[in-house]
């Protein structure tokens, strides 16, 4: 969908997704916080606040790779079908929307502009 990868992208393309609180990884939580490269852990900034973006173990289950709707959107983009790859995103958004995961949403959604602006 774009030329640059994003950490999340392998959240979305996996069949399954474990998503805890950080305090449950590690005794400093925030030296966990906002890595998103090996770049980050060496030189840690945490930007986010750490409470309040997962409470609750969340645990997502997709039977198959074919079910994973991220990598169902690839392909539809690869055969030029930008509605239904849209269609397809769309569906992703309201499931992370079920658990109130802002954050793979604004991706989702980062994903649809650049699909209808490669449309344009």
């Amino acid at each position: 969908m774009r030329r640059e990868g994003r950490s999340t992208d392998i959240i979305r393309a996996s069949q399954r997704i474990l998503l805890t609180h950080v305090k449950y990884i590690v005794k400093d939580p925030k030296s966990l916080s906002h890595v998103n490269t090996r770049e980050d852990l060496i030189n840690p900034s945490p930007k986010n606040p750490v409470e309040g973006f997962i409470k609750d173990n969340i645990f997502i289950r997709r039977r198959g790779l074919s079910n994973v709707p991220f990598l169902r959107a690839l392909d539809k983009i690869q055969s030029n079908e930008y509605m239904d790859a849209i269609k397809i995103l769309i569906q992703e958004a309201d499931e992370y929307t079920s658990y109130n995961l802002i954050h793979l949403i604004e991706h989702v959604l980062k994903d649809i502009i650049n699909i209808i602006e490669a449309m344009m």
